[in-house]
């Protein structure tokens, strides 16, 4: 848990509905309308994960070269944080205030 948030079912009200762009995609629900979909991420010079797993950059910063990425994963329920090399390439969602 972090801070006062139970995030453990975070990651199913986030994730698109159904599996257009997920491999697997049990109990999903949308229900914010963030409709994340699984762009994988880029580690190495290739592309990873894709169809598997959601993962966006944080606008935090995590120590100096580290940057907070945050996961959602197709076959768990949960919004999973990490501190992370900024050598990774993830997605960004711009959200207006």
């Amino acid at each position: 848990m972090v801070g006062s948030y139970d995030w453990s079912y975070a990651g199913v009200k986030l994730k698109e509905l159904g599996t257009q762009h997920w491999i697997t995609n049990p109990n999903s629900t949308n229900e914010t309308g963030f409709t994340g979909i699984p762009g994988g991420s880029i580690s190495y010079g290739g592309f990873a994960r894709k169809g598997l797993t959601a993962s966006f950059w944080s606008s935090s910063d995590a120590g100096p070269g580290s940057g907070c990425e945050w996961d959602l994963e197709g076959e768990y329920q949960y919004l999973h944080p990490f501190n992370i090399n900024k050598n990774y390439g993830f997605s960004v969602c711009c959200v207006k205030d």
